[in-house]
């Protein structure tokens, strides 16, 4: 058996599975939406998802930047007393 008679074989086997597979809804956690799996890649790639994405890591690192300030105050107190 050929590789093209294998993959045929083995899609009319599985074939609702499949389907049913790609007819699931993921989330995607950066745009916090419900999308299909099987447009899943397409979503990542889309201009809203990766300019949320960005937004995001920017949020993450000012807050990082804001938690070592705060933590590097909280020593100076301590090393004053």
């Amino acid at each position: 058996m050929d590789n093209s008679e294998y993959h045929a074989k083995y899609y009319q086997e599985h074939k609702q599975h499949i389907l049913e597979s790609m007819k699931k809804r993921v989330h995607c956690d950066v745009c916090n939406k419900d999308i299909y799996k099987c447009n899943q890649q397409r979503h990542i790639n889309t201009k809203v998802h990766l300019d949320m994405e960005k937004k995001q890591k920017k949020m993450k690192k000012d807050k990082v930047k804001m938690l070592e300030s705060r933590i590097k105050e909280l020593e100076d107190l301590l090393r004053a007393k």
